[in-house]
Formats: structure tokens, C-alpha cells, sequence
């Protein structure tokens, strides 16, 4: 037991730092997330964040983001393995700007992710936003931008990272 809490400890002054190094970290801007020849370069293990244009960035943002919540939450797109409006994170922004930030994930294989994202249907069990399926965002502009993180221990590094960025930049959208 005493060379657990020995791991233990370790492990917190290590975890600590990775904390103050991952608030530096920036996103690349990477662009269009509905060119697919453009997502298939980014075969790589790391963090991405999905962007929705705000073509009307002279709007107040609570304006703006009821627009938002109403095609999101169309009943069609309830329950069919799609993330939801988080009233936490929606609550850090008071600023409509012309990109806002609508989901930050992590994934070994981004390239694989973000089409997954874009291309799921409705009916598929695995978690996404499911673009193309929602009829209803269209004509909206999505772009991506990525941090390239590929470690041995993705598994206890990446989470961390994830949640990081997500504290820091507030996504709309999410399971967390």
C-alpha cells in the first residue's frame, strides 16, 4: 500500500505540471471541416476543436445562440448518439465572436474522428455530431484546428489535455 501512495504522489507533482504546461498549448488552425480531402492529411493522435462561423457577429450572443439551440435540439436529432448544449459552458460566453466553439475532442486518429463527425448517420450508435445528417446546418460553416499530441500514454495524457482545453475554451456542445 505504502508504494501506492508513493505512485500516488508522483503521479500528482507530475500531473500538477502537466496542468501549467497544457494552458500554453494553441490550436493550429487547420480550415474547412467539410473538405474531406483536407481532414484525410491529419492521421494523427491528438486534440481537435470544431468551429461554427458566425456570420452575423454584430448579434448579441444570447440572440444568436437561441438560433443555435433551436436547430441543435431539433427533436429529429434527439437521442440518436449526438452531443448535447452544455448550460455550463454555454454560460462562459458573453461575446459573440465570428468562430465559436462548438466541440473539442480527442482521438488517436483525428483524420478518422472528424469525418466520423461529419459523416455519421443518424441511426449509427456512436457519438458524433453528425453534420451532413442535420438537414438543418447546411448552409452553416463548420472549420477545425488541431493540436498534434502523439504520446505512449495517450490514455492518462490526452484526457487531461481534453479537459484542459475544454475548461479553458467552453465548447457549446459535448458529453462533459
Amino acid at each position: 500500500m505504502n508504494e501506492i501512495k508513493k505512485i500516488d504522489s508522483e503521479l500528482s507533482d507530475v500531473l500538477a505540471g502537466l496542468d501549467k504546461t497544457f494552458e500554453t498549448l494553441d490550436f493550429e488552425l487547420i480550415g474547412d471541416l467539410r473538405n474531406e480531402e483536407l481532414i484525410k492529411n491529419h492521421q494523427y493522435s491528438g486534440i481537435y476543436l470544431i468551429e461554427i462561423e458566425c456570420a452575423n457577429s454584430d448579434m448579441p450572443f444570447l440572440t444568436w445562440f437561441e438560433e443555435f439551440k433551436t436547430k441543435w435540439d431539433k427533436e429529429a436529432y434527439k437521442k440518436r448518439w449526438t452531443p448535447s448544449i452544455k448550460k455550463k459552458r454555454v454560460k462562459a460566453h458573453n461575446e459573440l465572436k465570428r468562430w465559436m466553439p462548438i466541440y473539442i475532442g480527442k482521438s488517436r486518429d483525428i483524420s478518422g474522428r472528424l469525418l466520423g463527425h461529419l459523416n455519421l448517420r443518424l441511426d449509427q450508435p456512436t457519438t458524433g455530431l453528425k453534420l451532413n445528417a442535420r438537414t438543418n446546418m447546411d448552409t452553416e460553416n463548420f472549420r477545425f484546428s488541431t493540436i498534434k499530441v502523439e504520446v505512449d500514454n495517450y490514455d492518462i495524457i490526452l484526457p487531461i489535455v481534453e479537459r484542459i482545453l475544454r475548461d479553458k475554451i467552453n465548447p457549446l456542445v459535448g458529453r462533459q
